[in-house]
């Protein structure tokens, strides 16, 4: 088994096995021998309630509710743990210069949190205009252990244009 290898679809949501060496599961287990080796099998999800708003002002920010999910299949240790999960906004996404707020901190600096399974994560995601009115941005939440599982949504916002009075 390779690390990262997607190995099946349950109820909708991708697994991914992936393979933990030595080093990290001595890290997260002290009193393992050398040599152990974990097997996780990770699943993300990430979800909004909405995923498009429209008429927004273009002075004001689009808000949108999301829950984080960790639906790996783990140990109980682990489990009891949770797993460490990073939120990142796909840059190509976001060539006009859209900013993107997470709890009110910038996503540019892809926050982590620390997620249980069956312990979902709300959160608060604004949407600031850039340099044009429409916005279609993906946003990914993947575990920090395996890079290969991820989760994506897409959130499109239509900001009203910016009007200019003339005399």
């Amino acid at each position: 088994m390779f690390l990262g290898t997607t190995v099946s679809q349950l109820a909708g949501t991708a697994k991914t096995i992936c393979i933990i060496g030595d080093s990290l599961y001595r890290q997260r287990k002290p009193a393992i021998d050398a040599g152990a080796m974990l097997v996780l099998a990770h699943g993300t999800d990430a979800e909004a309630e909405t995923y498009e708003i429209a008429n927004v002002a273009p002075d004001k920010r689009a808000t949108f509710r999301i829950t984080l999910k960790n639906n790996s299949e783990v140990d109980t240790e682990v489990a009891a743990e949770g797993e460490r999960f990073s939120l990142f906004l796909n840059a190509t996404s976001n060539p006009d210069g859209a900013k993107v707020y997470i709890d009110g901190a910038p996503v540019s600096t892809n926050p982590t949190y620390w997620i249980k399974p069956g312990e979902p994560v709300t959160k608060t995601l604004e949407i600031e205009r850039g340099t044009v009115d429409d916005y279609l941005l993906t946003i990914g939440l993947f575990a920090y252990d395996c890079f290969k599982t991820s989760a994506t949504m897409d959130l499109a916002v239509h900001f009203l244009p910016v009007s200019t009075t003339y005399r």
